[in-house]
């Protein structure tokens, strides 16, 4: 941005910083950057009062978002120089357009970017469960779009009950997009405690969320992620990474409140056709309980007369193979009989041969035991007379016994 003297409703584009409203009057810095994003050009800049509130309603009108800061927009306006102020632009208009088209620039640029690494439907490839009712909400605290959000959650028609957790960010401004990402991160943290995201704000700049940082870890939330952001004519890049794009807050939760109703709504059918099949399933066992009570007692009969003849077979059977069996026997006790006999009397042959050879040999015996015994008594009666006291006192030995007797 050049500045010199005499420069007097000139069209120019650069990107605003530090736009702050002060009474009626509107006071900002404009930037230029190079193609690394440093900041190579600066200038201030102010919106009279007469001028702010024409010009910032017809850009509010126009891209649906306030002038704020980090916006590109195209301006007209004239240099002036003040000795103490020093240089600055007094704006007289502003063009829209131009801020619209650099903003679908943007957008087109992310787009392609986040398509070729993948990242565009990520996050829409995450399943649902059965019924989402933990909702891990990332929202300004106190901000009206979330007021919004849980009271239009608490207060269904259809009584479902949800259970939310807020994780503050700053929602608007150049902090947007590095709050909502550690917000993220947090979530993601404990995520078994949650079974989706929202990212809900009440309105604002979209070009505070049309960052490709914020974008990508969207993208890449293991959780389905659900935004509402701003009002209806609103787009942002998070409505084409995230599983799920709502217009507001208040649409975000009727989304929940939709597939909570038709999460019952198939409950619902499920157990009435549970109920219709357990009838099919009593009616079809009645009907053959009916029949088997007519079948039982024929039924019965003829297994009766089938066991009776089956029985009298088996009898007949019986006593012809018991008669064989019994003669088999008897000849087998026979031949043992007679055979027993044959050996009792080879037996007894052989033990009486064996008597009468012991007998004779009985006598001979006796003698010679009666010899032995008689010469060994004679040699201990010989050894006990040599030994007797008679003896020892006739070779010289006497039995002495003093004045006691002892």
């Amino acid at each position: 941005i050049s500045a010199a003297a005499g420069i007097h409703d000139v069209w120019i584009t650069a990107e605003t910083s530090d736009v702050r409203q002060s009474g009626p009057h509107c006071y900002l810095q404009l930037i230029q950057k190079d193609e690394q994003g440093a900041t190579v050009a600066r200038i201030s800049a102010n919106i009279w009062g007469n001028v702010w509130s024409s010009v910032s309603r017809k850009f509010a009108v126009a891209t649906g978002s306030a002038l704020g800061s980090g916006i590109r927009i195209m301006l007209r306006g004239s240099v002036s120089f003040h000795p103490y102020h020093g240089i600055a632009l007094t704006i007289t208009d502003i063009d829209p357009s131009y801020t619209i088209g650099d903003a679908e620039r943007r957008l087109r640029e992310l787009r392609q970017k986040l398509t070729q690494e993948g990242l565009i439907g990520l996050n829409r490839s995450v399943p649902w469960g059965d019924m989402p009712q933990r909702i891990a909400v990332i929202s300004a605290p106190g901000a009206a779009g979330y007021g919004d959000f849980s009271h239009q959650l608490s207060h269904n028609e259809a009584h479902l009950r949800f259970t939310t957790g807020l994780f503050p960010a700053v929602m608007q401004g150049q902090n947007t997009s590095t709050t909502v990402i550690s917000a993220l991160k947090d979530v993601i943290a404990e995520r078994i405690r949650w079974d989706c995201v929202v990212i809900i704000r009440g309105g604002g700049s979209t070009s505070d969320l049309d960052d490709y940082a914020l974008a990508a870890a969207v993208a890449r939330c293991p959780l389905p992620v659900i935004v509402g952001i701003g009002h209806e004519r609103d787009h942002t890049i998070l409505d084409e990474v995230a599983k799920v794009s709502t217009k507001t807050p208040t649409a975000a939760a009727e989304w929940l409140i939709a597939k909570g109703k038709s999460a019952l709504r198939r409950f619902a059918d499920l157990g009435n056709t549970m109920a219709l099949l357990a009838q099919k399933i009593l009616a079809d066992n009645r009907t053959r309980y009916t029949e088997a009570a007519y079948a039982l007692p024929s039924t019965a009969q003829r297994a009766i007369a089938d066991a009776q003849h089956a029985l009298r077979s088996y009898a007949t059977s019986l006593y012809r193979d018991v008669a064989d069996t019994i003669s088999d026997a008897a000849r087998t006790l026979l031949q043992s009989a007679s055979a027993i006999g044959h050996a009792a009397t080879s037996a007894i042959t052989t033990r009486r041969n064996a008597l009468d050879a012991a007998a004779a040999t009985i006598p001979p015996a006796i003698n010679a035991r009666l010899h032995i015994a008689d010469s060994l008594l004679k040699s201990k009666a010989t050894l006990l007379d040599a030994l007797s006291p008679e003896k020892v006192l006739a070779r010289g030995y006497s039995l002495t016994y003093g004045a006691d007797g002892h």
